[in-house]
């Protein structure tokens, strides 16, 4: 059956995903106005069709994008549903991410140590789950705060760590940054 044939919820649910993606691709393109629209598209789209773990990825790129945008409350929104992902979803995908975002947000907001406290628990995530696809970005994140990660790497080994996981991974050094 063809995905434009389908008339119940079945039908929504490719449009909510992919509006969920659609919102994650435009963060990592840098560019938060269209990634807060497509969240948006997510949010009343899950709303309208109970699909929680859509509604949940709507909610955590809207917030993204607001921080980003500057935003003072947006960390906090990131925090919660933070752990509402966790909890509906029960799985640990794309937490790394999340709470790099999140860190970032805090650094932006001045919570130094709140950032930090995100930071590290995006690392420790990340190497428990084997979900590494973000690391780069994150240890570049982390470096900033001129303090050694939980595991003792220095800032300096951290931008190199990122740097060898970006070419592993086939990362362009220049979208790595600037990191905001």
């Amino acid at each position: 059956m063809a995905a434009s044939e389908l008339t119940d919820r079945r039908a929504a649910f490719t449009p909510s995903y992919v509006a969920a993606y659609e919102a994650w691709f435009h963060q990592l393109d840098g560019a938060p106005d269209r990634a807060a629209d497509a969240a948006a598209r997510t949010i009343a789209l899950a709303a309208e069709h109970n699909f929680p773990t859509w509604l949940g990825a709507g909610m955590l790129h809207s917030a993204i994008a607001r921080a980003a945008q500057g935003e003072p409350g947006a960390a906090d929104e990131l925090d919660a549903g933070i752990e509402m992902w966790r909890k509906v979803g029960g799985a640990e995908l794309l937490v790394p991410y999340f709470l790099c975002q999140l860190g970032q947000a805090r650094l932006t907001a001045g919570a130094v140590a709140r950032a930090e406290e995100a930071l590290n628990s995006a690392i420790a995530t990340a190497e428990a789950s084997g979900e590494r696809f973000y690391l780069p970005p994150l240890l570049l994140v982390r470096s900033t705060l001129d303090t050694p990660d939980p595991s003792g790497r220095t800032p300096a080994a951290m931008r190199e760590a990122a740097l060898q996981a970006a070419a592993i991974q086939g990362w362009d050094p220049a979208r790595l940054g600037p990191v905001r």
